[in-house]
């Protein structure tokens, strides 16, 4: 269904989740008109994005975008890039306008690149909260290094790479 409607609307751009990609991957060979993805939602494997590009014979752009949704959903976004992405995951990339992150460990300390840590948001783009649910906005929402601001813990686990892009590596409920 998810090719017959980028098929019939003559589609050059749409927004999916590795798994949506997943599904539509032998349908490029077949002509999809699609020249530009943006993938979000959950991880996106380097093979997946690689066998995308050869598929579209290197004729296609790959966004991966990240952003819960206490964090503006699209806070970052990095552009697949065959030559340099060769870990197993594409990077996650850089923060947008107005907001900053942390890579911390248990003890609430930055990790130098490579480490894994969990990731903190701060910035205009994160909510103040959940509505009526203090715990949960206590545990989520937390300052850091002793600064007045506030930033929210999503408990994702990533890592920043050599290029200072940061790659998800996961969550850390699971």
């Amino acid at each position: 269904a998810l090719f017959q409607i980028i098929s019939k609307h003559q589609a050059t751009i749409a927004k999916l989740t590795p798994t949506h990609l997943q599904l539509l991957k032998d349908h490029f060979e077949i002509g999809l008109p699609l020249s530009r993805i943006i993938v979000g939602g959950e991880i996106l494997t380097r093979s997946l994005a690689e066998e995308i590009y050869i598929r579209t014979n290197k004729q296609i752009t790959i966004w991966n975008e990240y952003g819960p949704t206490e964090a503006t959903v699209g806070c970052m976004v990095y552009q697949y890039n065959p030559e340099s992405d060769l870990s197993y995951s594409v990077p996650i990339g850089h923060p947008g306008a107005n907001t900053r992150l942390y890579v911390l460990n248990k003890f609430m300390r930055p990790v130098p690149p490579g480490i894994p840590g969990e990731l903190y948001i701060v910035g205009k783009c994160v909510t103040r909260g959940y509505i009526n649910q203090k715990e949960m906005t206590s545990q989520a929402f937390v300052q850091i290094n002793g600064k007045s601001e506030v930033a929210y813990r999503s408990g994702d686990i990533v890592r920043f790479l050599d290029s200072n892009y940061l790659e998800f590596l996961g969550r850390n409920d699971q």
